[in-house]
């Protein structure tokens, strides 16, 4: 089901997805999981009083890089070359193209609604 905007919505209207989350006008097809788990894309970082990550800029200065030298992208997952986020064996997790503009994956997975 949609809402009026495109979002695909539950049957009390709560919306699952966003409009702009969703690929080709559906929603991302990438549940190898069967219980999401953030601290599997979470590259090894602090963070600071925000809860922000604290990350080092790569070799390059154009990307960042977690305590263990591994990409991660400015929200703190772990990313390959392309900029898709993987897991901590490398399979990858979340299309580049579904996610925010700032990296961000999509609501649904951080909020435990799955």
């Amino acid at each position: 089901m949609i809402d009026e905007r495109g979002n695909i919505i539950d049957i009390t209207g709560k919306q699952l997805w966003r409009k702009e989350d969703l690929k080709n006008g559906e929603f991302p097809k990438i549940f190898p999981f069967t219980k999401f788990n953030i601290k599997r894309i979470q590259g090894d970082y602090d963070t600071d009083q925000n809860g922000n990550a604290i990350l080092q800029k790569d070799k390059s200065g154009q990307g960042y890089i977690d305590k263990k030298g591994r990409l991660v992208n400015i929200r703190g997952y772990l990313i390959d070359k392309s900029g898709n986020i993987i897991d901590i064996r490398g399979k990858m997790m979340f299309d580049r193209i579904i996610l925010d503009r700032d990296g961000e994956i999509p609501i649904v997975f951080r909020t435990g609604v799955l």
